[in-house]
Order: structure tokens, then C-alpha cells, then sequence
């Protein structure tokens, strides 16, 4: 995932469940420029598990949606914002592209340490409320270059999810690497919460609902490299993992 303001590499974390059956785009012509040969190039395949999605934000600024079409993920997920005003400018439009060709869409929270938890869950709720239909919402948390205080971070981490259960009734997933979860994640937060983990060498050691396997991967009908990641469950599981 990407923040405005990045610091040292991604993770992500979470648990188990299903998928809402999609379509392939309509075929016509390709609104891709003639020549551009990245924007063409096809994926490659996520390995053992079988269902996969893509995260998405404004820095995958050039997204061919009838290419994409043709091979499309099983599930988006979409940065919606960031910190306590930042929000993500191709989250709409995005989000309505990838729900016209049948892909179950999800928005996520990039969280800073410049405001406070309490302030980025209603920054978050009130720009991206969850929808029936919509994938859970997921708050990405990541390391900084300079980290606060590991109580305070644990704190407002805590706060930002009471919160946003209290203005949604929605549990976030959470984001986060494994070294993230055990120094900067109450325990018991993370036993609550489904997780997303990301490791590009192996399988999470972690006990994950979704696994970010590549931030490098090559995907049809996306200019440059997107974050690949995939779910464990079926498609079914996937279903029944989007709110009601």
C-alpha cells in the first residue's frame, strides 16, 4: 500500500472467509494508447492460492478497466485515506470502476502518526462508510521512520478502532507485518481482528486472512508494478466475508 507520506516498508494482516461472483467486462475496444506495451503485459499467476485481488490507489495512475476486464481479480481493495484530511483522489472513481465489472471493492485507512486515532476513524468513516456488498474496511498500519512511543502508538491504534466500530458498527481489518503486531499491537487487538500480512519471500508466519505476496507484480491492463495478494478460502468464503 502507499502513503503520501512513506516510510519503511509495507505489512499487512488478517484471518478467514468468501467471495461475490463476478463478471468479465463486456469486450470492446481497448481504451489503452496503441504501443504501450506495460500497460499490456499479462500477470503472473498467485501460486497455491487460487483466490487473488489487487490493492489500488492514486499511484496506479493509468488502469486500462478493459484490459483489467479481461482477467479481472477476485476483490479490490482501494486507498480511501489517509492521516486526519488526506483522501485519495481516484478512490471514487476506482471504486465504481471495479464494481462495474462484478469485482467486490474494499476502501483502507493508511494510518499516521501526526493525529489521533479518534480523528482519522471519522476522517475514514465519513469519507468511505461501509456499504452492504463492500469487502470490511482495513486500517493499514506501518512503520515510520521515527516511531512514537509503543504504548502510545498501541493507544491510539485501539482508539482509532473504537471509534470506527462505535460510527459503523464495522471491525477494520488490520494491515500490518508481524514485527508491527508484536511490538506495536496490543495483544489482545490482534486477536480480534482479522489480519493481513505482507512477506514477499514466504508465507506469514502469522495467522492471515489475506497474504501480500508481491508489491512487484505485473498485472494486465495496469501501467507498472501493483501489490498482489491473495485470501485463503473459495470464492464462496469470499462472498460470506463481505458485509451483509
Amino acid at each position: 500500500m502507499y502513503s503520501v507520506w512513506r516510510g519503511l516498508s509495507a505489512y499487512r494482516f488478517v484471518f478467514f472467509f468468501g467471495f461475490l461472483p463476478f463478471v468479465l467486462a463486456c469486450q470492446k475496444q481497448s481504451e489503452a494508447p496503441q504501443g504501450n506495451e506495460s500497460i499490456r503485459k499479462p500477470r503472473q499467476r498467485p501460486g497455491a492460492y487460487s483466490i487473488w485481488g489487487l490493492d489500488l490507489s492514486h499511484h496506479q495512475d493509468r488502469i486500462d478497466w478493459d484490459l483489467l476486464g479481461e482477467d479481472p481479480p477476485h476483490f479490490i481493495y482501494l486507498k480511501a485515506t489517509e492521516g486526519r484530511t488526506h483522501y485519495d483522489r481516484k478512490y471514487p472513481e476506482y471504486r465504481k470502476r471495479a464494481r462495474a465489472l462484478g469485482v467486490p471493492t474494499g476502501a483502507y485507512h493508511f494510518f499516521t502518526y501526526r493525529s489521533s486515532g479518534a480523528d482519522q476513524a471519522r476522517h475514514f468513516a465519513q469519507t468511505a462508510p461501509p456499504l452492504s456488498g463492500d469487502l470490511p474496511p482495513v486500517l493499514d498500519v506501518e512503520f515510520a521512520r521515527h516511531m512514537p512511543d509503543r504504548a502510545k502508538v498501541r493507544k491510539e491504534i485501539d482508539d482509532f478502532i473504537k471509534t470506527y466500530v462505535e460510527l459503523t458498527g464495522q471491525r477494520p481489518i488490520l494491515y500490518a507485518g508481524c514485527v508491527y503486531l508484536r511490538d506495536y499491537v496490543s495483544r489482545e487487538t490482534a486477536g480480534d481482528s482479522w489480519l493481513w500480512v505482507p512477506d514477499y519471500k514466504k508465507e506469514p508466519r502469522c495467522a492471515w486472512i489475506f497474504w501480500q505476496k508481491s508489491e512487484t507484480h505485473r498485472q494486465l491492463g495496469i501501467e507498472g508494478t501493483v501489490d498482489l495478494n491473495v485470501f485463503r478460502g473459495s470464492r464462496e468464503d469470499l462472498a460470506d466475508f463481505c458485509i451483509p
